[in-house]
């Protein structure tokens, strides 16, 4: 089974702190022929199941749904779309009517993922976003009426000026709403952003330890609201797990549509990580030459496949499987790396049974010593 991504750029108004292929503007109605022009290109060998379809950005629903519809109808025409495939859309509070969600919902979008960010309007404002928290709720409101029944809201920690007892204001008015899914990212200053000109290197961010307090204050309150703390960053009630980005953290196959979409797919045994160009002008002219407009392509060796396994499944709460590890890669995890699992067992950061090991709040705060040590 694979996923399907698709990337939408446009947005109302480019949030300052983002570093995604985003633009205010443009020939939407040409964007969307294009992207459906590239399905159609798309290598006959990828002609497979699909059980999961995401629709990124950008501001997917700033988009006419019958545009979103389009792409839906060529992708079916295209690929083999599982009944029961999870279809996701994303979307910003205010960019959405009951009309509008109607029309997601019978095109056959049945999760929606809102980008929430904080429940406080100071911290919205300062983050440009176009809406406000009654905004939203009205938004999730109207979500729930259009018979919505998976939704996940994500919101940030780290933001600048903020503080801890700020932040838990977010995460009560959030568990309030009783979502399906809950995604908490702590915010990172990226290169040429209006953030990084305007906060890098500054007092105005919270520092390491209070970032650490709003993610353990998140995460217990979660935990105590049934939310399954299954992903770093990610929370979700039992069995509502995002199925698209499981795939990516299980490296299983995807496939990517649209500018700088990026796809992870098997060709004859060989694994490809391949990224198309985020120039449009590029994008747009290299379809209509009926080219595929990859900009990167990156051949995995074996040594590739194991260190990218390693890294993602110690992501998830589920961990490192045993007998799933050596069916990969023809030898024994826990005897491979039997000293560095006995020292993250000291430290306190994973637990072992016979089946595996597994990440401990320690481990996540932690991640990326814990992983670093295996590759």
């Amino acid at each position: 089974m694979k996923g399907i991504y698709i990337h939408i750029p446009f947005c109302i108004s480019k949030c300052p702190y983002c570093d995604f292929t985003s633009f205010e503007d443009g020939d939407q109605k040409g964007y969307i022929k294009t992207i459906r022009d590239e399905i159609r290109l798309c290598d006959a060998e990828h002609m497979d199941s699909v059980d999961t379809i995401f629709f990124g950005g950008g501001t997917p629903t700033s988009l006419m749904p019958i545009l979103i519809e389009s792409v839906l109808d060529t992708l079916r025409e295209s690929f083999d779309i599982k009944e029961t495939a999870e279809i996701t859309i994303e979307a910003n509070p205010g960019t959405v009517n009951a009309k509008k969600l109607l029309a997601y919902k019978r095109a056959g979008i049945n999760r929606i993922s809102f980008g929430l960010q904080s429940a406080d309007d100071k911290e919205l404002l300062a983050l440009g976003r176009v809406h406000n928290f009654k905004e939203f709720e009205e938004s999730f409101r109207m979500a729930r009426k259009a018979g919505f029944d998976n939704i996940n809201i994500d919101i940030m920690f780290g933001l600048p000026n903020q503080k801890v007892d700020g932040f838990s204001k977010t995460v009560r008015r959030v568990i309030e709403k009783n979502p399906e899914h809950i995604s908490c990212y702590g915010l990172k200053i990226e290169k040429g952003t209006e953030f990084y000109k305007k906060y890098y290197g500054t007092s105005f961010l919270p520092g390491d330890i209070i970032e650490r307090d709003m993610y353990h204050m998140a995460r217990e309150a979660f935990e105590k609201s049934g939310y399954n703390h299954y992903e770093t960053s990610n929370f979700a009630k039992k069995g509502m797990e995002c199925k698209h980005n499981l795939k990516y953290w299980h490296a299983e196959e995807y496939l990517g549509f649209g500018v700088s979409a990026h796809s992870y797919f098997i060709k004859g045994g060989v694994h490809i990580r391949q990224g198309n160009t985020s120039d449009m002008s590029k994008y747009i002219e290299d379809i209509s030459n009926d080219v595929m407009p990859i900009d990167e392509k990156n051949i995995l060796s074996k040594k590739d496949i194991q260190d990218e396994y390693i890294m993602l499944n110690l992501r998830l709460s589920t961990g490192i499987n045993f007998l799933d590890f050596k069916s990969k890669f023809g030898f024994d995890f826990k005897d491979k790396f039997k000293s560095e699992i006995k020292k993250l067992l000291k430290g306190g950061l994973i637990k072992q049974d016979e089946e595996g090991i597994y990440p401990l709040p320690k481990g996540f705060d932690l991640q990326n010593s814990m992983i670093i040590l295996f590759l």
